[in-house]
């Protein structure tokens, strides 16, 4: 063998192959012999170094066109008869669960299997970069995730390791940067539990009041009711409800009758948790039935009425009190 570019000792990563010595007829001197030529194998046993980057580092989830990159870069292009696997390894997430690989483009000689880019050279050489998308996926919690990504430092040892076909050097892998990636969630937080939740009864109707939470991720405000100690219905939307929205009147109630209610905050596809719970019976508002007369009073005289029974009514026929007062809601004097 016969030292590369640079003498004996040099580390430059070059292609292995054949150097043919041919001596010709020259000027004074004759060839003589029948072999003019002569051929020397070379051999490089410099590695063959593969780089991985991340200059992208942030994926948000179900989001195709927000993803993190990663690149792995070549020393050189690999000829003819040589290959190079870079396994990448993932701590914090699994490839197919928690995010997706793909090849970006279509990198001459690259091609990317499960996790692993295959670098196959050819007589014009491969591709020396190769880009991979990482997409992150849909999941049910809030919380963003952090992953490493890595590759093998070297093609010997123990697996993982770079696996090397035609490289009389062998591999050697190496990582720019932290390596870490952020997936990052876009999931709403579930609206917390309503404060001041209350429910106060009208004829037919209770009207349902709770404090506003300040929380502008809320699309919509559903509540339940049931009568009595009968079941909870299904959850219903209050019709043009907002973030801002503090109160909402059930009407189409019956009089007399217990009902029970509790709300809750919806912030899209996420529901809130629900109030306490809280109570309300609708009643009729007492009618008068039969107007009372125009009475005549006398200065320094007493005065004293009795009203007929029937003078008011109550549709529920619930028991009634009454309050007298002057015309301007003042006390009668004594």
């Amino acid at each position: 063998s016969v030292p590369t570019t640079g003498g004996s000792g040099e580390t430059t990563d070059e292609p292995s192959g054949d150097v043919t010595v041919t001596v010709n007829n020259g000027s004074g001197y004759l060839v003589r012999s029948s072999s003019a030529s002569a051929t020397v194998e070379v051999t490089d046993d410099d590695p063959t170094t593969v780089m991985l980057t991340t200059p992208d580092t942030e994926a948000v989830e179900g989001n195709s066109s927000n993803t993190a990159r990663l690149v792995l870069t070549l020393a050189r292009a690999l000829r003819a008869g040589e290959r190079l696997q870079v396994p990448l390894a993932f701590s914090g997430g699994t490839v197919g669960t928690d995010f997706s690989l793909s090849l970006d483009d279509s990198p001459t000689g690259v091609m990317l299997s499960g996790s692993t880019v295959t670098f196959s050279g050819s007589a014009g050489g491969s591709a020396t970069a190769a880009t991979i998308l990482l997409t992150a996926s849909e999941d049910d919690d809030t919380a963003d995730e952090t992953v490493t990504v890595s590759i093998p430092m070297s093609s010997m040892g123990t697996a993982p390791i770079l696996t090397a076909s035609g490289l009389d050097g062998g591999a050697e892998g190496s990582r720019t940067g932290s390596g870490q990636i952020t997936l990052k969630d876009d999931d709403v937080p579930p609206p917390t539990k309503p404060a001041g939740f209350t429910a106060t009864a009208g004829d037919r109707e209770v009207t349902l009041s709770w404090t506003d939470p300040g929380n502008s991720n809320i699309t919509d405000w559903q509540y339940q009711q049931k009568e009595g100690t009968g079941d909870y219905g299904s959850w219903t939307t209050i019709p043009g409800s907002t973030a801002a929205t503090t109160t909402h009147t059930v009407t189409g109630l019956t009089n007399g009758t217990v009902y029970t209610f509790r709300i809750r905050a919806v912030a899209g596809a996420t529901n809130g948790t629900p109030s306490d719970e809280v109570t309300a019976t609708p009643n009729s508002v007492p009618m008068v039935a039969n107007m009372i007369p125009d009475q005549t009073a006398t200065v320094g005289t007493a005065f004293s009425y009795q009203f007929p029974e029937n003078t008011f009514s109550d549709g529920d026929g619930d028991l009634l009190s009454y309050t007298v007062t002057k015309g301007d809601d003042t006390a009668l004097p004594t």
